[in-house]
């Protein structure tokens, strides 16, 4: 699977990426705030990686920017850091990570556990910035007893982590919300906030 192009239209597209090894696939592309660069992941199935990379969108300047796999990487608004999922081996989950926009300082945002599952969720991920880069909404996956996902939002500095609703798909931001502050578990219920999943 190869990354492409196309115009608002659909009538013109340009192929990016042309992966030599059938067993690479390139997915989950997201522009850079420019419009200049394309983020994207590509999974490589012989191995089992999810490594991130980067191309211009006029498909010159192809580079690796992990040496780590990780899943749904998107920009943040400002374009200076990018929200990944990442499995780790220290708490054997899927979490929601921060990196700058070079790849470096990778850091963990939520702390789901491995440990916890048959009380707490076993993922988290599929993060989305809000508009005005306060805040993320993320996917977190209940496991035990009720296998469903729970829409959350957090703060951009990992507090926070709020509940939206019970159920739900990748989600995003209307243009031009703005989240309303995402308080502490012992503070009063925040205001509702504006990430919706997509109905199906």
């Amino acid at each position: 699977m190869d990354l492409w192009t196309m115009n608002l239209t659909g009538t013109i597209s340009k192929r990016l990426t042309n992966n030599e090894v059938s067993t690479d696939s390139d997915r989950y592309s997201r522009f850079a705030p420019d419009g200049r660069t394309i983020l994207f992941e590509r999974r490589d199935w012989t191995a089992n990686t999810f490594t991130f990379w980067l191309i211009s969108a006029d498909g010159s300047g192809l580079k690796r920017l992990s040496q780590f796999s990780g899943y749904t990487p998107c920009f943040s608004p400002d374009g200076k850091k990018i929200a990944f999922a990442r499995w780790d081996d220290q708490s054997r989950a899927i979490n929601v990570w921060l990196m700058n926009s070079d790849g470096s300082n990778p850091q963990r945002l939520t702390h789901v556990s491995q440990s916890d599952r048959h009380s707490q969720p076993i993922q988290a991920s599929s993060p989305c910035w809000s508009p005005d880069g306060s805040a993320l909404a993320f996917v977190r996956y209940i496991s035990y007893p009720s296998y469903q996902d729970q829409l959350f939002v957090i703060n951009f500095n990992g507090s926070g982590m709020t509940p939206v609703v019970a159920a739900g798909g990748p989600p995003s931001w209307s243009i031009g919300s703005v989240p309303a502050p995402v308080r502490a578990k012992t503070a009063a219920p925040p205001a509702a906030p504006s990430p919706s999943a997509p109905s199906s």
